[in-house]
């Protein structure tokens, strides 16, 4: 009997691996306009910004998820990751003003001395043994949250996952273009 429950308990692992994936960038359906997945974020912050005029530049983490599903939302004119950054400020030959971008100061100096960006970056929240992950944008110019959203995690399982946690954030963010933009086309049939 010991045998039988252990391998139901192994085949439901597996399945719940399986059926949820982690790092997987997808491209939005072109008729709802976002990406899989049936949960929503939660909106912590949603200020209204004339978006249109920010959306030269995107910073976003070093990894390849992020930066695909940055891509895939097809708005921004230029995304970039914090190598990219490094490359462009060693290249304008401005290495003397901004000698990191390991901070927020040095983002912000960065931000100053190139152009003004806005950043893509993720949170980790802890309170009250409720964990969280944030998706928040941030323009660089002022360091200022412009949107911020979020996402329940189960920490102890390191179980964040696409369909649960990143898409619905990235659905989140779509919604806040959409909202903040004339110029973005939320699915191929909007006008």
């Amino acid at each position: 009997m010991h045998t039988f429950i252990r391998l139901l308990f192994l085949a439901t692992l597996v399945v719940s691996f399986v059926s949820c994936t982690s790092g997987k960038v997808v491209k939005r359906n072109e008729v709802s306009g976002y990406f899989p997945s049936t949960e929503k974020a939660t909106v912590l912050k949603s200020e209204s910004v004339e978006l249109d005029s920010k959306k030269s530049l995107l910073l976003v983490p070093n990894d390849e998820f992020t930066m695909g599903m940055a891509k895939e939302i097809g708005y921004f004119e230029k995304v970039i990751n914090f190598d990219d950054l490094e490359r462009i400020i060693v290249k304008k030959g401005i290495t003397d003003s901004v000698t990191s971008v390991d901070s927020i100061i040095g983002i912000n100096k960065a931000a100053k001395a190139l152009q003004n960006f806005l950043w893509l970056t993720w949170r980790y929240e802890t309170q009250d043994n409720k964990y969280s992950v944030q998706l928040a944008l941030v323009d660089a110019n002022n360091m200022h949250d412009i949107f911020v959203c979020e996402t329940e995690s189960i920490k102890y399982w390191g179980a964040e996952n696409d369909q649960s946690n990143f898409y619905p954030m990235m659905n989140a963010l779509v919604d806040y273009i959409n909202t903040n933009s004339n110029t973005f086309k939320k699915t191929s049939s909007s006008d």
